[in-house]
């Protein structure tokens, strides 16, 4: 994104895409830590309300009008909607954590990023991430 928020229109930037999953998951978490804006609530509701829709095996790159980019799913992105989980309000916390709990431990070609993400969720959902001051 550009600051003005509109889509940043080099190459592939302008999908939800591999370093997009991660924006959700900051946002909830700085809701959970600060609790500032309630609009993080509103975002973390739409984005797993998006997920939810798209079925319990959604894939992970989309383009920003919903279409799908690919057929793969990744233990990546699950993870991370389970932390967006964490400040959403809408009754799908549940379903998107489960998800995470019941998900593999990456391995294979994309162990490294997947695995990094799952490791940081399960210590978010867990309780076990905090911020130190």
């Amino acid at each position: 994104m550009t600051f003005d928020g509109t889509p940043y229109p080099h190459l592939n930037h302008k999908d939800f895409r591999f370093d997009a999953w991660r924006a959700g998951a900051n946002i909830a978490v700085d809701y959970v830590w600060f609790g500032k804006d309630p609009w993080a609530v509103e975002q973390s509701n739409r984005l797993l309300t998006f997920f939810d829709q798209q079925g319990d095996n959604y894939v992970n790159q989309y383009e920003l009008d919903g279409k799908p980019l690919s057929g793969d799913r990744s233990t990546g992105l699950v993870a991370m909607n389970a932390v967006v989980a964490l400040a959403a309000d809408n009754g799908l916390a549940l379903k998107f954590t489960q998800a995470l709990w019941d998900a593999p431990i990456p391995s294979g070609q994309w162990r490294y990023y997947d695995g990094m993400l799952y490791l940081i969720a399960l210590l978010h959902v867990s309780g076990q991430f905090w911020a130190y001051a």
